[in-house]
């Protein structure tokens, strides 16, 4: 039998598969879930922009470090549903991010830095089709072995810290911001040593 494909405009025809326990599942509803905690989380993540954490004489904020959760969900939509639909996840959480953190600026600054939303809305998305394109290079043609997944989320944020401190310091090296930098890789490092983990644990498809 022919499978149906899998699409957000399906309703109302919706997409219905059955998992491996024989029952119905409405894949597209599943799919509007996982989009709508993907953008939820975002969200959250932007809010957690604003409240500061210092660590050894170094500020950064709670976003950076909660950020490798989003990675995270953004490569279980990959892995459950593939690479289109985590493209579109990816799209649709960033644009409710940024238009989201923008109210929110007016709301409590009165102000927009447009120069600031640039660069993390250009590091986050820049970051998320790195790890987006890599992680599903390694669920198609790998056993997604525990140290490339790591390195996949390590190399990814790399390059979001990168970009989006550029921003926040105006294209400016410093000492403190290589030690932010550091500091941030060494603190999303842990963050992802659990969710590497949880992350082999899912398995792929619906």
């Amino acid at each position: 039998m022919r499978r149906k494909k899998i699409s957000l405009r399906s309703h109302p025809k919706r997409v219905i598969r059955k998992n491996k326990n024989g029952i119905d599942e409405d894949v597209t509803g599943l799919i509007c879930s996982y989009i709508f905690l993907l953008a939820s989380c975002l969200l959250l993540v932007e809010v957690l922009d604003n409240f500061k954490v210092n660590v050894i004489d170094i500020n950064t904020t709670y976003k950076m470090v909660f950020l490798p959760v989003i990675f995270f969900l953004t490569n279980i939509v990959t892995k459950k549903f593939g690479f289109r639909i985590a493209t579109i996840s990816i799209v649709i959480s960033t644009i409710a991010s940024f238009l989201f953190s923008s109210l929110l600026n007016v709301i409590l600054l009165s102000k927009i830095n447009i120069f600031l939303t640039i660069g993390d809305v250009v590091g986050f998305m820049v970051a998320m089709f790195i790890n987006l394109s890599i992680y599903y290079y390694l669920l198609i043609n790998t056993k997604m072995s525990f140290i490339p997944v790591i390195l996949t989320y390590v190399f990814s944020l790399l390059i979001n810290n990168l970009t989006s401190m550029l921003f926040k310091y105006n294209m400016i090296y410093s000492t403190y911001f290589w030690q932010e930098y550091v500091l941030l890789i060494l603190i999303q490092f842990i963050v992802i040593l659990p969710i590497a983990i949880i992350d082999r644990e899912i398995k792929r498809g619906v």
